[in-house]
């Protein structure tokens, strides 16, 4: 019954990405951030608003910035993540006094 239920909910969305302006996030300049449902809505906000932060100087990911990907292998947009310490590097080493049978 639910894979029946989940059919019929897939068949109300179309095959192929329609793209649709609106509606759609502004930041402005002095930080505020708004959505606008229009054309008219984006005009009658005025100056000072923009489609992207990035066009603010705002870094949304500042370790993908080309600066810091010098001599890298990480494709543009990812960090390159460090792996965590394995459990045996996480432990303090045992000295030979703590350790049974060395009396």
């Amino acid at each position: 019954m639910r894979l029946q239920q989940k059919e019929k909910k897939m068949a109300e969305f179309p095959e192929e990405y329609i793209f649709q302006e609106y509606p759609k996030y502004l930041y402005h300049e002095n930080g505020a951030a708004t959505t606008v449902n229009s054309a008219e809505e984006q005009k009658a906000l005025g100056a000072g608003w923009h489609e992207k932060i990035s066009d603010l100087g705002v870094e949304t990911c500042p370790q993908a910035t080309p600066e810091r990907q010098q001599g890298s292998a990480v494709m543009p947009g990812f960090v390159k993540a460090t792996p965590p310490p394995t459990p045996q590097a996480a432990l303090p080493a045992a000295s030979s006094s703590s350790r049974r049978g060395s009396d």
